[in-house]
């Protein structure tokens, strides 16, 4: 793969248009991609600073970057004073300096290629997941609209704001077929962030767990400002459907079941 101003240049634009990212961002993310397939095809770097630099224009320069010192003990990333002083004469210890060491025929080859695709690609994975976190990590107890995608086996796969989200045959209406495209409401029991990424534990059927009730009510309640700017028949045949979903006996897996269908509906209305 060449990498000339204008094959980059189209690349960063078609990221920033595919991902809605900042340009800053996907700038950084393709200068690690590149680092990364540069070191792929020529070893003698591997264990090498390297700096990409990327133009206005699309060019691509590639430093190896070394730390001025007294004495060397690394010679893949440290030079002493006085080599430093043959490339610039004011250098000083401590200070980095950048050797310019971009090939006359910049080319990644098919290996190296990949390897910077597979970096690209994982770094913007891992801006979407911090994104999504963002978007749901205060949503905690509260109903998420999801749609089905596809059953397989026991589970079912969600798409929730553009995001694949598993709802495991616990978190399942008990006796319910799911089917794929079909627009349901899931409640958010936790979202958690670890090493393996963004975990959202979602549910349908939560159980003896009261808490989940309890929020599933005040989704209801919610609703039920928008219902009462309807006409005065509506209103009172809201109000009377509502109160039936609403009792106040205690908590049962039917009655969360009910609360989540009606919910939907009203959605759907609105």
């Amino acid at each position: 793969m060449k990498l000339d101003g204008k094959s980059i240049q189209a690349a960063i634009m078609q990221l920033v248009e595919d991902f809605k990212f900042d340009p800053y961002q996907v700038l950084e993310i393709v200068k690690l991609g590149i680092k990364s397939g540069f070191k792929k095809d020529y070893g003698d770097y591997k264990k090498s600073d390297i700096v990409v630099n990327i133009e206005n224009d699309g060019t691509v320069t590639i430093y190896k970057e070394l730390t001025v010192v007294k004495d060397v003990e690394d010679e893949d990333i440290e030079v002493t004073l006085k080599e430093a002083k043959k490339i610039r004469e004011d250098a000083a210890i401590g200070e980095k300096l950048l050797i310019n060491v971009t090939p006359q025929k910049l080319e990644l080859s098919r290996i190296a290629s990949q390897s910077a695709a597979q970096t690209i690609k994982q770094n913007l994975k891992n801006i979407e997941r911090e994104r999504f976190y963002e978007k749901f990590q205060n949503k905690e107890g509260e109903l998420l609209k999801a749609r089905i995608i596809r059953v397989h086996a026991d589970s079912v796969i969600l798409d929730i704001e553009g995001t694949a989200v598993v709802l495991m045959p616990e978190g399942q209406i008990p006796n319910k077929n799911y089917e794929p495209g079909e627009e349901i409401f899931v409640l958010l029991k936790q979202i958690s962030k670890g090493q393996g990424g963004i975990t959202l534990e979602i549910t349908q059927s939560s159980g003896s767990s009261k808490k989940s009730y309890r929020n599933l009510k005040k989704e209801l309640f919610r609703f039920k400002g928008w219902r009462e700017s309807q006409d005065k028949k509506q209103r009172s045949s809201s109000f009377q459907t509502t109160k039936k979903l609403i009792p106040s006996e205690s908590w049962s897996e039917a009655k969360e079941t009910e609360l989540i269908q009606y919910y939907h509906c009203s959605t759907e209305k609105k």
